[in-house]
């Protein structure tokens, strides 16, 4: 049970990423709710999150969860926003690595 409950969104942002950062209690929830929370995915400590936590931490639905986020931001690349740039170019790494990954698992159980 957590002790801290936080009032705003950005508060439980932060927290959420001291929860993931320490692996505590629950830190595959809270990972879960950063790839799902849109409205941070250009903070620098969220991408930051992402490349340090995200190979280690996701299963195939945070996999797919993260091939929705290249989209969109290839999305806002296409529309000219060149903000989404670094983050586009980092999930699409962090998620290449992640395809190799399950693919190598998935050849060791079925061959």
């Amino acid at each position: 049970m957590l002790l801290f409950q936080p009032e705003t969104t950005e508060e439980q942002f932060r927290f959420y990423l001291q929860i993931v950062d320490g692996r505590l209690e629950d830190y595959k929830e809270c990972f879960d709710w950063l790839l799902s929370a849109e409205e941070f995915h250009r903070e620098s400590d969220w991408l930051e999150c992402m490349r340090n936590h995200a190979v280690e931490i996701s299963d195939v639905e945070h996999a797919l969860k993260m091939v929705d986020i290249i989209y969109m931001q290839r999305q806002c690349l296409c529309a000219n926003d060149k903000s989404n740039d670094t983050v586009y170019r980092d999930m699409k790494q962090v998620n290449y690595v992640l395809y190799c990954m399950y693919t190598i698992d998935y050849r060791l159980i079925y061959v």
